[in-house]
């Protein structure tokens, strides 16, 4: 593999990460908002598979919604 092809895998790479961190981040922020709307996780689910449900499966969504209601207990 020649330099050249070295720098294009690593932008690729580099890339991919970043989209990754930023549809975390993302879907996050949907889950955290929703929950001021409502307290249903079924809405919260729908409204987040419907944004990034080609990014994450069902129970990394699923994760994420506990994690956001286990963090916003403990701030309360």
């Amino acid at each position: 593999m020649d330099y050249e092809m070295k720098m294009m895998d690593r932008e690729i790479y580099g890339r991919e990460i970043g989209e990754k961190i930023a549809n975390r981040a993302g879907v996050k922020k949907l889950i955290i908002a929703m929950m001021e709307i409502s307290t249903d996780d079924r809405i919260i689910f729908n409204a987040a598979k419907r944004q990034y449900g080609e990014y994450f499966s069902d129970d990394e969504l699923k994760q994420f919604i506990a994690e956001a209601k286990n963090d916003s207990l403990q701030e309360a």
